[in-house]
């Protein structure tokens, strides 16, 4: 069985107020010209409102009174067709600005995007953009620089002691050298280390690399002095 595996289903459009009243004029075996003598409305203003075409009607008061008439004339409850039409009347103005409505008496736009297929490719879509989401996380992780801090010392240091301790943290996974010497590092990711100096100025390159991934570098200028002050009374 297909891990997709879905079951067709008819959705039934609504009927629209037209439709409704068409379907109520035949129901009573009522042509156009009979329905326009019951109701004393001119036969092609009854067709327009069968049809949904409610531009080709002079004006609101008109349209609102011929539906009042005609729902009458079929023996429909009072009010509700006017509330279906204001409905349509609605749905019909937002379509003048968004163009990707239906048309009234048309499928509507989720029956056309609720189809098995269209609901079975946008699943495969799903599980592709998940999956290609996981190899670009995992992809990132690995490349990113590994996060590198350095306690001690801080930068354009003078010492008179030509030894110091180089303290610090990063990744527990990161690969950690002072001047290319690795270092080792606790579980957390911190690191001390005991470096030598000599006299002058020092550069102390501290950096932290992943296997595969680009290095992070920090940099750090010792200036060892080892002569005393000189005191004068």
């Amino acid at each position: 069985m297909s891990l997709f595996s879905f079951h067709k289903k008819n959705i039934k459009s609504q009927e629209t107020l037209g439709e409704k009243f068409r379907k109520l004029r035949l129901g009573k075996n009522w042509t156009l010209e009979v329905a326009a003598e019951k109701t004393k409305i001119a036969a092609h203003y009854l067709q327009s409102l069968e049809k949904s075409r409610y531009d080709d009607i002079p004006g609101e008061v008109y349209i609102t009174n011929f539906i009042k008439v005609y729902e009458q004339k079929l023996g429909v409850e009072p009010g509700k067709c006017l509330e279906q039409y204001r409905l349509e009347r609605h749905i019909i103005e937002l379509k003048k600005h968004h163009r990707f409505l239906p048309e009234i008496g048309q499928s509507s736009f989720w029956e056309k995007i609720l189809k098995p297929k269209n609901i079975k490719l946008a699943a495969i879509c799903a599980i592709i953009l998940v999956v290609l989401s996981y190899i670009i996380l995992n992809v990132y992780q690995t490349v990113t620089p590994p996060k590198l801090t350095i306690f001690y010392p801080a930068s354009d240091l003078e010492v008179s002691d030509p030894v110091i301790k180089v303290t610090g943290q990063s990744e527990k996974e990161a690969l950690v050298t002072i001047n290319n010497q690795e270092i080792l590092l606790t579980e957390n990711g911190k690191f001390e280390e005991t470096i030598s100096l000599r006299i002058g100025l020092n550069l102390l390159v501290i950096s932290a690399k992943k296997r595969h991934g680009w290095e992070n570098k920090i940099e750090r200028h010792i200036l060892v002095n080892t002569q005393k002050p000189v005191v004068k009374y």
